[in-house]
């Protein structure tokens, strides 16, 4: 994949690092089960002012969500971290 669209697996490749990164170190958060661990993440690498404007050119917010309940599900043995994963939301702006 890296050959063939390398911008695509970069994305893929933070966003499982995010995702990661919200299952592993949330435990000692306090979200009730009702409660979303939410992480904003958007790229910052400023827009090159030399480069022509591209009208298809935007910047992209992404949101992810969990819910306080699949955390705890996954804590418990409940239920496996790929489907923990599968579990959170993801939108875009």
């Amino acid at each position: 994949m890296w050959v063939q669209d390398p911008n695509r697996a970069y994305t893929e490749a933070v966003q499982r690092a995010i995702i990661d990164a919200m299952i592993d170190y949330s435990a000692p958060m306090i979200i009730g089960a009702d409660d979303w661990l939410t992480v904003a993440a958007r790229d910052n690498e400023p827009r090159d002012t030399l480069a022509p404007q591209d009208s298809m050119e935007e910047t992209v917010t992404l949101l992810y969500q969990v819910k306080g309940v699949d955390l705890a599900a996954y804590r418990s043995g409940t239920i496996d971290r790929e489907e923990t994963r599968r579990r959170v939301v993801v939108r875009e702006f």
